[in-house]
Order: structure tokens, then C-alpha cells, then sequence
């Protein structure tokens, strides 16, 4: 997927954030798209922003994500990135699923790139409703309501977001030697042992390449998946 960066010129603090992690929020104006919501924003009388905003088509960087955006009152500017979902007009669950899918990836790109975790966690992905039940400086619940409408619920974007880290971190050479060998554990004994000769007190000569075995492993993996 693309990240269509189109920053706004307002409504943000030219400050450094802590970046604890991210908070989900929903735009509550049905209809109206990642460009309309964007255009709010640059709007000086607005006096509210986002990282970025997310719609059934395109997902747009607001704010650069170093910087606080003005989406979740002090303690959540100052720690966390702010993501907004917009809502479809009427009951569009087809729109609903492309919007789900894209803040999903966006969520997962964020926390792996930005947040360097890969863990998903109550403390590092938190909901608006969320933010505003722990610190009370806030009374917005969303996207508490805009997910019960579809049958969803923050975890289920949470677990889903997950999922996706999952499937996408890179492997560690010993998941790469059990996927490609005949007797894994066999192989990882070995590379295993050539890597504690190699780390060895004294001086091994050529033995000590065997150290980079695990580099190696995993270069040679990448280059058969991308060949290149």
C-alpha cells in the first residue's frame, strides 16, 4: 500500500514526540473522505489535526511523525501518533472492509517503522474511547460506536493489526534453516557450534567467518524471495 504524504501547513506543534504509540480515532462525518478531512485540517480556525487519515481509497500523512498533531488533548499529543478512519455514508459494509483493511496496514507500517515494536498492546495502540477513560482529558469515544455499527470492536482491530505483524516480520535464521532443510535442528547444532569456535578466546584464522553463518543465512533467504 502508499502513503500519499500531504502535510498541512497548521494545527500541529513543531515539537518532537515521545512516540509511545498510536491513537485510533474516527472522523464522525460520514461521507467525507481522507482529502476533505486533510483540507479541514489546514484550516487555521480548526484547531485540530492528525498524523494521517484513512479512507476506502487512499491513506494521506497530515503531520510528519515526529511532530505532534492536535488529535488527542496534551498527554496524548505529546506520545502518541494520531490516526483518523473515516466513516462511509449510510451502511456500506464493502467501503467499511476496504477502510478496515487499509488502517490496518497503516497501523502495522506505523508500529513496525515508526514505534520499532512489534508487539501490539493496550498501551501502544489505544482507541480515543480509550485514551479518554485513562487520562480524563478528553470526552470523545470514538471509534467505539462507528465498529459496534459494523460488528467490530477495538481489539478485533488490535488482534487484526497483529495478525499482520505477524505475517510480515522477517524471519530469524534459525526459522529460515526449519523452513528450507532436512533436519533443522541438526543444522542449527551445527551453525550453532562454528559460532562459539569462531567467538572463541584466541586467534581461529579463517574459522572466524564462521561468526557471519547467521548473516549469510538470512542474505541468501532475502535475495531467493526479491532475487535481488
Amino acid at each position: 500500500m502508499e502513503i500519499k504524504q500531504n502535510l498541512i501547513t497548521c494545527n500541529f506543534t513543531n515539537a518532537s514526540q515521545v512516540q509511545k504509540g498510536i491513537i485510533l480515532h474516527s472522523t464522525a462525518n460520514p461521507g467525507a473522505t481522507a482529502r476533505n478531512n486533510r483540507d479541514y485540517f489546514n484550516n487555521p480556525t480548526s484547531a485540530a489535526s492528525a498524523h494521517a487519515i484513512v479512507d476506502w481509497n487512499e491513506i494521506l500523512q497530515c503531520v510528519s511523525w515526529n511532530l505532534r498533531a492536535w488529535h488527542a488533548c496534551f498527554t496524548g499529543n505529546h506520545s502518541f501518533i494520531g490516526v483518523e478512519l473515516c466513516e462511509p455514508k449510510g451502511h456500506d459494509v464493502a467501503l467499511f472492509n476496504k477502510i478496515w483493511i487499509n488502517g490496518v496496514w497503516l497501523f502495522a507500517y506505523i508500529l513496525t517503522t515508526v514505534v520499532k515494536t512489534n508487539k501490539v498492546t493496550k498501551d501502544n495502540l489505544m482507541s480515543h474511547a480509550e485514551v479518554t477513560a485513562k487520562w480524563h482529558e478528553s470526552d470523545h469515544t470514538d471509534p467505539v460506536s462507528f465498529f459496534a455499527s459494523y460488528g467490530k470492536t477495538v481489539d478485533n482491530f488490535r488482534e487484526d493489526v497483529q495478525k499482520l505483524i505477524n505475517s510480515t516480520k522477517p524471519l530469524t535464521w534459525q526459522e529460515i534453516i526449519s523452513k528450507v532443510t532436512s533436519s533443522p535442528a541438526d543444522w542449527q547444532n551445527a551453525i550453532n557450534t562454528a559460532m562459539n569456535a569462531a567467538k572463541a578466546d584466541g586467534n581461529l584464522g579463517a574459522l572466524e567467518t564462521f561468526q557471519y553463518l547467521p548473516d549469510l543465512i538470512l542474505k541468501i533467504y532475502q535475495y531467493g524471495k526479491d532475487g535481488k
